[in-house]
């Protein structure tokens, strides 16, 4: 699956600490920014782990994902947000993922069919910033 191929297979990049170096609560809100031209020639999708268990995180939402073909809001620049949270922040429900306070999570960024941006490493998503 992690091919170095460009378009082929899959990359997987992965986040356990916001931007300070602090582990992801489910208490907190955050942002990851992910610039544009996302280098992924087929598809892309963040999802949320438990970080107690590594498995999907059980936040109410019928799926800990969200990606390019649930069509999240892009902004003026081209770049996606990603807000991370117990509540959406207002007007960005499209975007978000909800977490669970109490509970640490992991951040999982998938590339599938990653294009050569990807591969050389000249494309990165940007860190996890909390809002509050």
């Amino acid at each position: 699956m992690l091919s170095q191929t460009p378009g082929v297979g899959a990359k997987y990049m992965i986040g356990f600490a916001d931007s300070a170096g602090a582990a992801l609560s489910g208490a907190g809100s955050y942002r990851l920014n992910l610039p544009a031209s996302i280098p992924a020639a087929n598809f892309w999708s963040v999802t949320l782990y438990e970080a107690e268990n590594g498995s999907g995180l059980a936040s109410g939402q019928p799926f800990p994902s969200l990606g390019s073909r649930d069509k999240p809001a892009m902004n003026a620049d081209g770049s996606t947000d990603v807000y991370l949270g117990p509540q959406a922040p207002e007007g960005k429900g499209g975007n978000w993922l909800a977490t669970v306070p109490g509970r640490g999570y992991f951040v999982v960024l998938r590339l599938y069919g990653p294009t050569e941006a990807a591969i050389n490493k000249s494309w990165k998503p940007g860190d996890i910033d909390k809002l509050d």
